[in-house]
């Protein structure tokens, strides 16, 4: 098990992706890398990533996007894996609920309440993360990958920003104290694995 000071330091890294001047420095030591990706619904991470952390005035509805087009999925589940495998992991049917954030809760809404359905669209967001990190480490060796480990770092991202929006709007310190002992290690273990995954196909 890592000590409190391994996982204070891992915390502390991952965190400054979210300094802006360092995420632009990053951005541009990255060599430009073909980025093609395939024809699937998890081009829409980007967009609804990219939603959570811009819009501050939700409704109460849920955004959800669906997966109906049975080619795309049986081309993202078939294509050769590294060995000459099938990848036969099946994909998500159904609809994928990529839960509102942050809405505004009503005055009657009370804080607890508030905070623990807000924590299970959190988790939401997590897991979805873990799926595209499992679809790059599926993916690697096709012409897929490189769109995969994209997928997978805007997905990383969504979740980070959900958790640290959802702290700023908790006032309850206890509150903050469980999000905190309850994500930190969770969005450790996301850029762990997808530190892991090599910068190009190898």
């Amino acid at each position: 098990m890592a000590s409190p000071q391994s996982l204070k330091t891992k915390w502390s890294h991952f965190m400054t992706r979210f300094n802006p001047d360092e995420e632009q420095q990053q951005l541009s030591d990255e060599p430009i890398i073909n980025t093609s990706r395939r024809p699937s619904h998890v081009s829409h991470v980007s967009s609804s990533c990219s939603t959570i952390a811009e819009d501050t005035f939700w409704s109460d509805s849920m955004s959800t996007i669906s997966e109906q087009s049975t080619s795309t999925n049986n081309k993202r589940n078939n294509y050769p894996a590294p060995g000459g495998e099938s990848s036969s992991r099946p994909r998500r049917t159904a609809k994928r609920h990529l839960l509102h954030l942050f809405r505004r809760r009503g005055s009657s809404l009370d804080d607890t309440d508030y905070f623990d359905k807000e924590k299970q669209r959190l988790h939401s967001l997590y897991e979805l993360a873990l799926d595209e990190i499992k679809y790059a480490e599926d993916s690697r060796g096709s012409p897929y990958y490189v769109g995969d480990r994209i997928t997978a770092r805007e997905a990383i991202d969504g979740c980070a920003t959900a958790f640290m929006n959802l702290q700023q709007q908790t006032t309850d310190t206890s509150l903050q104290s469980l999000l905190q002992s309850t994500m930190a290690p969770r969005l450790i273990e996301l850029q762990t694995k997808f530190d892991a995954l090599p910068l190009e196909q190898q």
